[in-house]
């Protein structure tokens, strides 16, 4: 069986209809986008400054007890995490 003689010419009409200048402005992203908080704000407990280390809390109380990691009503700054020097991800 073969296709009907308009067919093929069908899906480009809907192109032109929609138009170059329409099919651009939906490929850029949205300005709309939301900003992640700052990693100098962000406090974290114990138990995810320990999955972040990938070690237990235990360990995370005593880096505190000895003034590795700073502490405050039981939350711990990033600013504190990043800048641990048992972080192997730490900014140099």
């Amino acid at each position: 069986m073969s296709r009907p003689k308009g067919s093929k010419n069908k899906s480009d009409e809907v192109i032109t209809e929609y138009g170059k200048d329409e099919i651009e402005q939906d490929m850029q992203p949205d300005t709309q986008t939301i900003e992640p908080e700052p990693e100098e704000d962000k406090w974290i407990s114990q138990f995810e400054a320990a999955e972040h280390f990938r070690t237990s809390e235990s360990t995370i109380k005593m880096w505190i007890d000895h003034g590795h990691l700073e502490e405050r009503n039981g939350r711990i700054p990033m600013r504190s995490i990043t800048m641990c020097k048992f972080n192997s991800r730490r900014v140099v």
